[in-house]
């Protein structure tokens, strides 16, 4: 179970609060998702990270949290606040680095930082 006191908590709730944001005010999303070009050029790197907290749709949110759930309270029991945090950091700028290299589309999502915490 995960509650506003567990990392797994606080970055489920960061996550329903920037998809909120993001509702409220769509440059958001245009701000802060993967852009492979500008990645690619060493312009704007904070578009490695801020994917991570943005999501496409409300269904996209919802898997996304489901599986954070899911994987994140057995990873933050077994190694873990810091590990947790690290591995969600360092998987999900990685997965936007991977992405950036192979495929020019826009991006957003905490898909490769969930990936990571499976292993």
């Amino acid at each position: 179970s995960i509650g506003k006191t567990t990392l797994t908590g606080k970055i489920f709730f960061l996550n329903i609060a920037f998809f909120g944001l993001q509702t409220m005010y769509p440059q958001i999303t245009a701000l802060g998702a993967k852009r492979s070009d500008m990645i690619l050029e060493g312009r704007q790197l904070h578009r490695l990270l801020t994917p991570i907290f943005l999501h496409g749709g409300i269904g996209h949110l919802m898997a996304n949290s489901y599986s954070l759930k899911s994987m994140g309270a057995n990873v933050e029991r077994a190694f873990g606040q810091p590990r947790l945090l690290a591995t969600y950091l360092l998987s999900g700028i990685m997965g936007n680095v991977v992405s950036a290299v192979q495929s020019p589309n826009p991006a957003v999502g905490a898909s490769g930082a969930i990936f990571g915490l499976v292993g």
